[in-house]
């Protein structure tokens, strides 16, 4: 698919250049690679939620309290400052 990608100049040349090093015409095949290695290094809304749903259960209803407890104080001490 085609679009369009704002660059920076710096970024431009050297994206430029490292085509030329590796004999491609132009970058997109380095852009293409860019964008899969972020995508596999960011977590997937699923692997969240299923992390989350995993767990449950793994602190006690004392330890929730305390917890809940903290936060208030945090929030109240932040809406002051």
């Amino acid at each position: 698919m085609r679009t369009t990608v704002q660059l920076r100049d710096d970024q431009h040349r050297r994206l430029a250049a490292l085509a030329v090093a590796r004999g491609e015409k132009g970058f997109s095949t380095i852009l293409q690679d860019a964008v899969d290695r972020y995508l596999d290094e960011i977590p997937n809304e699923d692997e969240i939620i299923r992390d989350m749903l995993d767990a449950r259960g793994m602190i006690d209803d004392e330890q929730a309290a305390e917890m809940k407890a903290d936060i208030a104080m945090r929030r109240a001490q932040w809406r002051n400052d």
